[in-house]
């Protein structure tokens, strides 16, 4: 096993001697462009209009499986390429979310209307949910 490992290491170690530095930025840089997905529907609308996001709103999943793990008096939530740190009290809501994947922002559990709107924009905004304009009944600008 150790010999496997020296000469992996070895291999390694003549790649990189071998490969060219701005070539292999280069390439890195379209890799990563290349497997970017444009932001998600209703992002810049929910950041910057108030009346985006309420209660007669459904939300859904934009990009999963999104899956959740307690770390102490937080939770992280983590979908295909994204992290994020919350509050634990947001558990019940979340735990809705991963349950259903297409949620009213109203049915975000053991949270205040001004507490489920601003998880939910921030949920918005951080590429973990997207407006779901499409749904039958959704609203689209609350009063």
């Amino acid at each position: 096993m150790v010999d496997g490992m020296a000469l992996a290491l070895r291999a390694a170690g003549e790649h990189l001697r071998a490969a060219e530095p701005v070539e292999v930025a280069r390439a890195e840089i379209r890799r990563a462009a290349a497997r970017a997905r444009p932001p998600s529907r209703g992002t810049l609308r929910a950041a910057v209009d108030p009346s985006a996001l309420g209660d007669g709103v459904r939300l859904r999943v934009a990009a999963g499986p999104l899956r959740m793990t307690l770390e102490g008096d937080t939770v992280v939530l983590e979908g295909e390429r994204r992290r994020l740190r919350l509050p634990a009290s947001t558990v019940p809501a979340l735990q809705v979310v991963l349950d259903r994947g297409t949620v009213d922002v109203a049915d975000l559990a053991g949270l205040d209307a001004a507490s489920r709107v601003v998880l939910a924009r921030r949920l918005v905004r951080e590429g973990f949910l997207e407006l779901d304009d499409s749904a039958p009944g959704s609203v689209r600008h609350p009063r």
